[in-house]
């Protein structure tokens, strides 16, 4: 009976390793669809354990020059950043140098509700801190050096979203002064404490904090798909700091998200406080489902790059996607990533286009106007050319929209999706999507 017993236990794994074989080779597939109608470029690696067992390198680090990946590619992580952060602080904490009660008052006493706001709040994002990046203005210097003097002062100026506490919104501003904070109650700058508390513990061989407009060796352009995949300009990195500065490899990146949750940087009690999760948000970390699973993740999006590692404890699996060129819906490749992972069904995209819909000139009249976001740094002018629908971003040029519905329309070049919302008033809200981003617009 035990012999019996072992050969049905050979046999099921024998045959659970096959069709994890065959889930990786229809995942390779998906990503050569992707980059074969010019969906996506970047990098991504799946590891269970300490051991990859699937990785892959689709399209080029820098198109002019056809440069294909490579695994040893550098990317921006954009707001990956925060996690790092965040990790930094509770050593900090560890070394009684700061406490989550810390008053925001004690480094910046001008910003609003410093007297309130804690370290903690920065740390879930419910300090009520306006974002910075969501301002009318951050377009005018997301290019230019800029000192910590600078940037205080423009938050100094911003109102509160919300009283401290009383709910929680994802703000950039947070992290940006934790950075500053984590600088002064150290005595050491952020890239020395990445380097102390993170790099040397876990051996990283390609994480690196670094300001300015430094480009790396072996680091990535990002570009967007207009005609053709175009370069992005590059933000300098002050204006991202703490909030959004770090460069890593997708190997370094999963070493970081498996050590991290592993217990080999954080104590057992900083750890359990980093993943206590209130409306979904750690310390510097958010939570993701899939199915019956739940992930630790987080996630960033930086000029053109576009970032997110998945740690699922239970099963010790990281999951890590690091793009600089995006023409696709972002979550779905994450989803066909986990399936893959966990055994469920997922499909290779069909790439065919959606018919145009006539829509009469008179329709499309409705739609246009001036919309703006509270949450999109630049305003949308929809007008009509040639009987055809077109839209405008603030300072760029504008673009013709496709229509595959009555008040839906599209551009397919850079993977955006918008439909004319009807209120009371006539068709006065714009959905906005692209790349798995989407925003609410206005009429003026």
């Amino acid at each position: 009976m035990k012999r019996l017993l072992l050969f049905a236990l050979i046999i099921s794994s024998f045959t659970l390793q096959a069709q994890q074989k065959e889930a990786y080779k229809k995942l390779n597939a998906y990503f050569d669809t992707l980059e074969n109608n010019n969906r996506f470029m970047g990098n991504v690696l799946i590891m269970k354990g300490d051991k990859v067992e699937f990785e892959k390198s689709v399209g080029m680090s820098q198109v002019d020059e056809k440069q294909k990946h490579s695994s040893k590619d550098i990317f921006r992580i954009g707001s990956i950043t925060k996690t790092y952060t965040a990790t930094i602080v509770l050593k900090l904490i560890e070394d009684k140098k700061l406490s989550l009660d810390t008053k925001l008052e004690a480094f910046f006493p001008k910003v609003k509700n410093a007297d309130a706001i804690t370290i903690k709040q920065m740390l879930n994002h419910s300090s009520g801190l306006a974002n910075y990046t969501s301002q009318k203005d951050f377009g005018l210097y997301m290019s230019e050096a800029q000192s910590q003097e600078q940037m205080v002062a423009r938050i100094e100026k911003l109102k509160s979203d919300f009283a401290p506490g009383s709910k929680h919104e994802y703000s950039n501003t947070n992290f940006i002064l934790l950075g500053y904070i984590l600088e002064k109650v150290s005595g050491r700058t952020y890239a020395k404490n990445l380097d102390q508390y993170i790099v040397k513990p876990l051996k990283l061989k390609s994480t690196t904090y670094t300001l300015g407009n430094t480009i790396l060796p072996k680091e990535s352009s990002s570009y967007i798909f207009q005609e053709g995949w175009q370069k992005m300009p590059n933000w300098n990195l002050d204006v991202a700091a703490a909030a959004g500065a770090m460069r890593a490899t997708t190997e370094d990146l999963a070493l970081f998200a498996r050590g991290l949750f592993r217990g080999k940087i954080l104590d057992e009690e900083s750890l359990k406080e980093m993943t206590s999760f209130e409306k979904s948000y750690g310390l510097g970390l958010l939570e993701a489902p899939f199915y019956d699973k739940r992930l630790l993740m987080h996630g960033g999006k930086i000029e053109g790059f576009r970032s997110e590692f998945f740690y699922d404890q239970e099963e010790d699996v990281t999951l890590v996607l690091l793009s600089n060129a995006s023409n696709f819906n972002q979550n779905d490749i994450v989803i066909a990533m986990a399936s893959a992972v966990y055994g469920r069904e997922f499909k290779i995209p069909s790439m065919k286009e959606k018919k145009e819909v006539k829509v009469s000139v008179s329709q499309l009249k409705k739609y246009v106007g001036e919309y703006v976001s509270d949450s999109f740094p630049l305003d949308i002018t929809v007008s009509i050319k040639d009987e055809k629908l077109m839209a405008q971003a603030t300072g760029q040029g504008a673009f013709p929209l496709k229509a595959t519905g009555l008040n839906r329309f599209e551009f397919k070049t850079a993977n955006i999706n918008i439909e004319f919302l009807q209120t009371e008033k006539g068709y006065n809200q714009m959905k906005f999507s692209q790349g798995g981003s989407r925003f609410i617009f206005d009429k003026k």
